[in-house]
């Protein structure tokens, strides 16, 4: 497979992580079944879209200011007799015009020269992405090299937007099937399934993708119940060789009225929890994503995020867990055949 470098691939050591996939297609409102599409049908419908593009014209969305996530390139898409799917991206990183910096990391920190590396004007300076994709059990597998990102928030930005205006479900006003940078928006008329054409406001394109956990569930379950939610929950196990962590541990001790922190604790764990009612979707989808952050970057089993949930017609309450049970593993050398 020209997409991979075999003879670097052998030498590295990759991680797998696996996110479950529960929404992808056109959906109308309140409602979690898809009206049509899906992603093994969104897949082939961008494999059809990207063939015999430049790689420019893969893009489907530009790059804006505010940007947190720059452009997203499709590289390829591939398909097995087996129906799962491999996805190759390419993930733009931060850069100068037409040049990229980078730093000495032996010179002295305060004379540390800042380099700059000219490129050409048709470079885009990046990282590549991997995805193994099953769409009969709705997963999504990163295979990602340990000292690099997995790239999984680009290629959710770039479906979504695929499906906002670029599928064949999508009515546009233009003939372009592709947006250049001096496109500020894909103006769209609605959505068309075979025969059934829908308005831009009775159809909404949604793609959703979490961790893979044993919390999976709960993750849609406490979305859709946002209005029931009295409080927000933390178990963390922290790391006292991380200033934050140690001055969080230093003031809960002070809360308590405790003078220092024991000498003989590394690892101390701590349970809390914060009053928040009715959060908004958007303060729910900054926690998971914060605690889908943290969940790649430490292999405790305590630490874990839940929710108070209170029904008050029926006088009851309940505690969901988002769960912090990943498939995750690193293996070396990658088999490649």
């Amino acid at each position: 497979m020209a997409l991979l470098d075999q003879e670097n691939l052998v030498k590295e050591k990759f991680r797998f992580r696996v996110y479950s996939v529960n929404q992808c297609g056109y959906y109308s409102r309140a409602t979690d079944k898809p009206e049509f599409g899906g992603l093994a049908v969104t897949l082939e419908q961008m494999r059809e879209w990207i063939e015999n593009k430049s790689l420019i014209m893969t893009g489907t969305y530009p790059l804006r200011e505010e940007d947190k996530i720059f452009r997203t390139f499709c590289r390829g898409i591939y398909s097995s007799e087996f129906g799962d799917y491999f996805v190759a991206t390419w993930n733009e990183i931060p850069h100068q015009d037409s040049a990229t910096t980078y730093i000495n990391a032996n010179e002295p920190a305060e004379s540390a020269k800042v380099n700059i590396q000219k490129l050409s004007a048709d470079s885009i300076p990046g990282y590549p992405a991997y995805f193994w994709v099953l769409p009969e059990r709705q997963q999504i597998i990163t295979v990602t090299p340990i000292k690099s990102q997995n790239g999984m928030d680009n290629l959710k930005k770039y479906i979504r937007n695929f499906l906002n205006f670029y599928s064949p479900s999508v009515l546009r006003k233009s003939d372009s099937d592709s947006w250049d940078e001096s496109q500020v928006e894909v103006e769209i008329e609605g959505y068309l399934n075979e025969s059934s054409t829908y308005k831009k406001s009775d159809i909404f394109p949604r793609f959703e993708a979490y961790l893979y956990s044993r919390g999976g569930k709960n993750i849609q379950y406490i979305k859709e119940n946002l209005a029931k939610v009295r409080r927000v929950l933390h178990k963390r196990e922290l790391d006292l060789s991380k200033p934050p962590q140690k001055r969080l541990l230093g003031n809960l001790y002070d809360f308590m009225g405790l003078d220092e922190i024991p000498q003989d604790r590394e690892s101390p764990k701590v349970n809390y929890s914060v009053d928040l009612e009715n959060p908004t979707i958007d303060q729910f989808e900054s926690i998971v994503r914060e605690w889908e952050s943290h969940s790649l970057e430490t292999d405790s089993l305590w630490d874990d995020v839940g929710f108070l949930l209170k029904d008050e017609l029926e006088k009851s309450e309940e505690k969901r867990w988002l769960g912090r049970f990943y498939i995750s593993k690193a293996i070396q050398p990658f088999p490649v055949s």
